[in-house]
């Protein structure tokens, strides 16, 4: 399966050719000082999400009288320290995978298979500069971030009628880091371990979900009340992304989030667009089961905005 695949060599993206690295460094500031990218890495370095970050999620559970529902704003010094290492921190060093840089290299420049490959080598480097700040050892939290991973809510008795009660036991805690988009959350087989798992989650974070590839460009996301499908960008969205990464963030507003509304119509369920589409970034980033589980799968307008998939066969992938 493809989740056995073994991980690409790295090399520097300063082995790039000049005009395609100043294409590169300039989109990655341009993403960095976009205020929910500070955001999102500054809660790396504290240690502990946000409480408002961290319920715009999906999968959540095990929430009644939670510890993180606490932790409502960054630690103090959490986004000084962000910045500090954002000010001192050299695109150039990056190692990001040497496929990528040189399906890129191999570009011309004012093409969109050279606007897919800049993409993709900015998901990477922040998925890079995730996993750094993850693994950084000063964290505004240390010893209690133990212990809110751990946390498992009381016992909740439930009157079912007159004289007869439930008592419900929460669930054990399922994420081995508060950082989890659950889709992502195989850290024995990635090269960093359980820094990749809170990268996925940053990714999710600053960009609208995570991005992946075949010839085109996909999201997939896991915030509340968004389809939980793997999407295709629009035309009009993907021009205003590279507009973005290619121009002066002083005078263009950033896409992030990127979102899907009724219009992205193009859409897979996240099993089918890795096992049938080849819809990804890496082929070890997910782990699919031997089969799809349909029971899992909720049929309804939103989530498949053509209607023709409500009444689809199960046997058919989407």
């Amino acid at each position: 399966m493809a989740s056995e695949a073994l991980p690409c060599p790295k090399i520097s993206v300063s082995t790039l050719p000049h005009d395609h690295y100043a294409a590169f460094e300039k989109a990655l500031w341009n993403v960095l000082f976009t205020e929910l990218a500070e955001l999102t890495m500054a809660q790396l370095v504290d240690g502990l999400p946000i409480w408002p970050v961290y319920l715009d999620s999906k999968g959540l559970f095990n929430l009644r009288g939670h510890p993180i529902r606490d932790h409502k704003e960054l630690c103090e010094g959490a986004l000084e320290r962000t910045k500090a290492f954002r000010s001192s921190f050299k695109p150039s060093e990056l190692l990001l995978k040497s496929s990528s840089i040189r399906a890129f290299e191999s570009c011309p420049p004012d093409t969109r298979e050279f606007d897919l490959r800049l993409l993709e080598l900015i998901a990477e480097a922040v998925h890079a500069m995730a996993v750094i700040l993850f693994n950084l050892e000063e964290k505004s939290h240390t010893g209690d971030i133990q212990s809110v991973l751990d946390y498992r809510a009381p016992p909740k008795t439930i009157e079912i009628e007159s004289g007869f009660t439930v008592t419900c036991q929460s669930k054990l805690p399922l994420y081995p880091t508060m950082f989890t988009f659950p889709c992502y959350n195989w850290p024995e087989q990635y090269p960093n371990g359980l820094a990749d798992v809170a990268a996925y989650w940053a990714e999710d974070k600053i960009f609208g979900g995570v991005f992946l590839f075949d010839r085109d460009v996909f999201l997939h996301s896991n915030r509340r009340k968004w389809t939980w499908r793997v999407w295709s960008l629009l035309d009009a969205q993907f021009k205003q992304l590279m507009g973005f990464l290619k121009g002066d963030p002083s005078v263009i507003t950033s896409p992030f989030p990127l979102c899907a509304d009724e219009h992205n119509a193009h859409r897979f369920d996240d099993y089918d667009a890795m096992k049938y589409h080849n819809i990804y970034r890496d082929p070890w980033e997910r782990k699919l089961p031997d089969e799809k589980n349909w029971d899992e799968i909720r049929l309804n307008p939103f989530d498949y905005p053509r209607g023709k998939e409500l009444g689809r066969n199960k046997t058919q992938p989407v």
